[in-house]
């Protein structure tokens, strides 16, 4: 049984093996009112899987688009009763022929081991950047999974953090004055001296105990640099 289902993944490498969840547009639309369906058929409202340190805004060439961050990604997948996934490397054999590529796919499986959908995901030295590209396999891997539960949830318009290597896109991101900085700098300091995801995760913590003495352009900063950090730290593991 396992040699078939490794055949057929081979065979089927970006082929969805079910039809998405839902079809559903999300561009341009406040997250709030986004919504997706579990494999029950359950209609989940996004917002309330999510919280505001897994979700971004960013411009995308003039209208504003959400990143997710891995820890978001994962929490959907939870929600949407996606249970497990398997990698299967395709190439990696990095060369300057290849742009040191890695691919891997990733195929995403429901609570009895049945498949949902395989996804292909690609790392190389042209969409990496600093340490990920140490780790191209696990970015690959990353991608891949995330590319599968977002189509297969119809959130088509949301990307994951990873896809980013730091000019595709344009973060919406106002002037922080030297007042405001002054104010957050301890929290700023702790997310760039974070060595572990907990680490990261009790900085998060802090900040959301602050929260509501922040302004909106305080908050984007920290939540920007929060997020690169995760990328970061995540890349390691």
């Amino acid at each position: 049984m396992a040699r078939k289902r490794k055949k057929d993944r081979e065979e089927k490498a970006d082929e969805p093996k079910v039809q998405r969840v839902e079809e559903r547009e999300t561009e341009g639309s406040p997250l709030s009112d986004v919504k997706f369906k579990n494999l029950k058929g359950e209609t989940i409202q996004l917002m309330d899987v999510l919280s505001d340190d897994n979700v971004f805004a960013f411009d995308g060439n003039g209208v504003t688009k959400y990143k997710v961050s891995y820890p978001g990604v994962k929490a959907l997948a939870r929600a949407a009763g996606i249970d497990q996934c398997y990698r299967l490397l395709v190439l990696n054999g990095p060369s300057l022929d290849n742009k040191m590529t890695t691919l891997v796919t990733v195929t995403l499986t429901d609570e009895n081991g049945d498949e949902l959908i395989t996804k292909l995901g690609e790392a190389s030295d042209e969409n990496t950047k600093g340490i990920a590209k140490l780790y191209k396999s696990t970015i690959a891997e990353k991608r891949g999974y995330v590319r599968g539960v977002l189509e297969l949830l119809g959130l088509d318009n949301l990307y994951g953090t990873d896809e980013f290597s730091g000019d595709e896109e344009k973060t919406v991101e106002p002037e922080l004055s030297s007042t405001d900085y002054q104010a957050i700098s301890k929290y700023a300091d702790a997310i760039l001296k974070a060595q572990t995801i907990e680490d990261l995760e009790t900085v998060g913590e802090d900040i959301k105990e602050v929260a509501d003495e922040l302004n909106t352009t305080q908050t984007g900063f920290l939540r920007r640099h929060y997020s690169k950090r995760d990328g970061e730290l995540s890349a390691g593991f």
